[in-house]
């Protein structure tokens, strides 16, 4: 641990942040978003966190970029609860959070080599809606790895998590109920306090990833960002099929049918039309039927309960959806993968391949 410390008037971020709010002229906006990009990435090393935080950040921007134009192409639901489905993962202000592959234009054609970056919105984009386009970072929150506060020297926090537990060496049930004890005291103090949107709902080494809809957030926790989930060292096409599936499981959980009934800020609020409530019932219906048809022979060939696992469906067959299409985009950007040695199989293929691995 570095132990460096950047006091908040020194922060660049801040600054920069400053910065783009008077920014007017696309040029100028351009050197904000690479600088502050450039700012991300030194505050990631800053801090103790690795690079696979902004690795990670990029694929739910690849990810959360299909869902929003996947909207587009939904017969069922109206332009309004279109618009607000867009709001509830759409930003409305700039970010540092910035897809890489909007800075890096394609090769060129002739020449094959990378072209320079160019941002310019043209005479028939208004300035406001392509900073959006440009921008792609969400009212959804995201929280990924850990929190900052377990890498930091000057921060007591992690301590204070075990301040007030007495363990023995000898006493194994007594310390279980130590630790039941200092729990419920820590949700009966949260009733005294002001709540903290930033606070992490589940410990860094669990191996799974979340969804909170009164949040409205989305968690990777270090646990899952690893093989075969996710690694720089594999082809992309196991990464989409992997964390890139779960990434759109936990966006799709916030349309799913306990999700969609909380706003963009994490309030219990009927946003929805009429018209698209009543077709999305009617959709839930036809996945309802389709997965009570599925039997279990380690159950003695019971039924699965299509009601049930309804939430957890929706948000599978949206996550897959998602991730695919986002690989195909990626591939059309970068060019297709090199074939694996020693398998006869596309990356089309390892893609739902990782995808059934880490499903099951």
């Amino acid at each position: 641990m570095s132990g460096l410390v950047i006091g908040r008037a020194n922060r660049p971020c801040d600054r920069l942040h400053d910065q783009s709010q008077a920014a007017t002229s696309p040029k100028v906006l351009q050197a904000l978003i690479l600088r502050k990009e450039g700012c991300r990435k030194e505050a990631g090393r800053v801090r103790g966190k690795p690079h696979l935080n902004i690795q990670i950040s990029d694929l739910i921007n690849k990810v959360r970029e299909v869902f929003i134009e996947t909207l587009d192409e939904l017969q069922w639901m109206d332009g309004t609860s279109k618009e607000k489905a867009r709001d509830k993962v759409s930003l409305e202000q700039l970010s540092c959070l910035v897809s890489l592959d909007q800075l890096t234009p394609p090769p060129d054609q002739d020449t094959g080599k990378a072209g320079k970056a160019h941002l310019d919105p043209g005479p028939e984009l208004p300035l406001m809606a392509w900073i959006k386009k440009v921008l792609h970072a969400l009212s959804i929150k995201e929280q990924i790895g850990y929190p900052d506060y377990i890498l930091e020297d000057q921060n007591d926090k992690l301590d204070q998590e075990s301040a007030s537990l007495n363990f023995s060496e000898e006493k194994y049930f007594e310390n279980i109920l130590e630790i039941l004890k200092a729990t419920a005291q820590k949700s009966l103090k949260k009733l005294r306090e002001p709540v903290d949107p930033d606070a992490w709902i589940i410990g860094a080494a669990v191996a799974d990833a979340f969804y909170s809809p009164n949040r409205n957030q989305i968690v990777f926790p270090a646990g899952i960002l690893q093989p075969p989930f996710f690694s720089k060292q594999q082809p992309q096409a196991l990464n989409f099929g992997g964390i890139g599936m779960v990434i759109g499981h936990e966006i799709t959980h916030g349309f799913d049918d306990n999700g969609r009934n909380f706003d963009k800020d994490g309030n219990m609020f009927d946003w929805w039309s009429n018209f698209s409530a009543m077709h999305f019932k009617d959709q839930s219906r036809c996945m309802v039927y389709q997965y009570g048809n599925y039997t279990w022979d380690l159950a003695g060939g019971q039924n699965v309960s299509g009601v049930i696992t309804l939430g957890e469906n929706i948000a599978d067959n949206g996550g897959v959806r998602q991730a695919y299409k986002a690989y195909l985009k990626w591939v059309e950007r970068h060019g297709k993968e090199p074939r694996l040695p020693g398998l006869d199989l596309t990356h089309k293929q390892l893609f739902f391949l990782n995808f059934a691995q880490v499903i099951f």
